[in-house]
């Protein structure tokens, strides 16, 4: 299993962390691997925002939910509430950019919201890793809850 980021894809996030920082108007600082986020976005020296930036390479249509580790969801959330700085999961799929705040997401798992699908917690075997026993936790988030990012919606985030 490889644990490491390919050039390629470091490149890839840092074109998605580039468009969201102008439309933040904020730079993105790439973080080290073990991080909680993949980029810090700054004014300045300043954190304005963390950011975590997962790629899918099937079509976003594909399915009505997206995934996400538990593990990571978590790292993230403890990050936004020990700093008190906003946090994004940002999805990258080939028709497009999709992104949620964390704290969104924890509210709409937290009030139970009758009138929207909900986010869950589900264990989840990971089938690409050829490792049988790769069983984890993972936030299964329906994809209601994404906003489209566009560079246009800056007063979105």
């Amino acid at each position: 299993m490889n644990i490491r980021e390919t050039a390629e894809q470091r490149e890839a996030e840092k074109k998605v962390a580039q468009q969201w920082g102008v439309a933040a108007g904020y730079i993105p600082e790439k973080l080290t691997m073990n991080f909680p986020a993949d980029f810090a976005m700054c004014q300045g020296a300043e954190v304005k925002q963390w950011i975590e930036i997962k790629s899918r390479t099937n079509s976003y249509n594909e399915y009505d939910t997206v995934l996400v580790n538990a593990d990571k969801f978590t790292r993230l959330t403890a990050l936004e509430e020990a700093t008190s700085i906003l946090a994004y999961l940002i999805f990258v799929y080939p028709e497009g950019i999709y992104y949620i705040a964390s704290n969104d997401l924890q509210m709409q798992m937290m009030c139970r919201d009758e009138e929207m699908p909900l986010p869950t917690v589900q264990m989840i075997r990971r089938m690409d890793r050829g490792d049988a026993l790769d069983l984890q936790p993972v936030i299964v988030i329906p994809k209601i809850l994404l906003s489209k990012f566009t560079i246009t919606n800056q007063e979105k985030i």
